[in-house]
């Protein structure tokens, strides 16, 4: 009598790796976004903000910080020369910033020159003159 062995297949179960990601790299990006939506906040309020109004703004911007975090990009802003304050009052910590003095009077510099150009009708510098404004401010 031959024996047949019944062979029974057993489902095994693919595991699906997601792609590799230099963490380094995309941490970095990640970072610098932050700091940027982080600037663009302190920008957009008029003199101070609450530290729960910026953490909230950051979050609608889709960078949820904590309020620790939030006071290490602070310090990393003050790090590149963005003029961040970080106070106690009454309501809790604020924060805001200053505009700096030299890329206003630029921008102010610049702003003449466009119209001069586009007196004299040359748009097209005229434009590159407004689409480098346009970068500083932001």
């Amino acid at each position: 009598m031959a024996k047949t062995k019944a062979k029974t297949k057993t489902a095994k179960t693919t595991k699906v790796s997601k792609p590799k990601i230099d963490r380094g790299e995309a941490s970095y990006v990640v970072q610098a976004r932050k700091l940027k939506a982080l600037i663009d906040t302190l920008k957009d309020q008029d003199g101070v903000a609450s530290e729960a109004a910026v953490l909230k703004e950051l979050a609608r911007r889709g960078f949820p910080v904590h309020p620790r975090t939030l006071a290490r990009e602070v310090e990393r802003a003050r790090e590149l020369g963005y003029a961040v304050t970080r106070e106690p009052s009454e309501e809790g910590i604020v924060y805001g910033i200053q505009a700096n003095a030299a890329v206003v009077e630029a921008v102010a510099n610049l702003d003449a020159v466009r119209k001069e150009l586009r007196k004299a009708g040359l748009s097209v510098l005229e434009k590159q003159v407004a689409s480098a404004i346009k970068v500083i401010k932001a």
